[in-house]
């Protein structure tokens, strides 16, 4: 990377870390670019050159915790496929909860704004993440009549979802985590998946309680 490449990553890395630190002290996105601008020690015009407004800013966040889930993917898998699905539900739970004051400020902004650039990014990510988590299950079970992007499209909506219930505080911690895995384990249980219905109907039962 030349000098000049480094410099202009180091200012976005020092806007990311300047709006990560007002979302955490605010608990949500109620400051102008000016306070970034404050804490990052960039002009406002280069917080708008590097990302043309700030909820372009703020979906750049978002996408990169997709990103980090995409990533922990590969350390949550099994051997066993319904262990390896439900473990990346888990991670997608306990990423989002590792900061609920960051990413719930974070959310409940988002969710509610039009981005024809960044919101199909993080659909895309979003559905790819999905997708890959349903490999081995669709790898020992390949005949359904459920197609695995139908399955996945499906999962991103309960995520999404709930994610926003969360979000609004209508569900605590404990709460969204069951109603991932439950989510997931229903999900699970409409393939018809040979031999895992009684341990399926197990989870659903487990995640009541949570």
């Amino acid at each position: 990377m030349s000098k000049r490449d480094q410099g202009k990553q180091n200012r976005r890395d020092s806007i990311v870390n300047a709006t990560k630190s007002l979302l955490q002290l605010h608990g949500s996105t109620e400051f102008s670019m000016e306070d970034i601008a404050g804490i990052s020690g960039v002009s406002i015009q280069t917080i708008y050159n590097q990302f043309g407004s700030k909820s372009s800013l703020l979906y750049h966040i978002l996408n990169n915790i997709v990103e980090t889930v995409d990533t922990g993917i590969e350390i949550h898998a099994a051997a066993d496929p319904i262990d390896a699905f439900l473990n990346s539900v888990d991670s997608v739970s306990s990423i989002y909860l590792s900061n609920p004051t960051l990413h719930g400020a974070l959310l409940r902004h988002l969710f509610g704004v039009k981005d024809e650039l960044n919101r199909p990014r993080f659909m895309e990510m979003s559905m790819r993440f999905w997708h890959h988590a349903l490999d081995a299950i669709f790898a020992r079970w390949p005949e359904r009549q459920i197609l695995k992007p139908e399955l996945a499209e499906d999962m991103l909506y309960l995520t999404s979802g709930a994610l926003e219930t969360w979000a609004q505080g209508d569900i605590d911690d404990c709460q969204f985590r069951a109603a991932m895995r439950r989510g997931g384990a229903l999900r699970l249980l409409a393939l018809d998946l040979s031999g895992t219905r009684e341990r399926l109907l197990r989870e659903v039962a487990e995640s009541r309680q949570g």
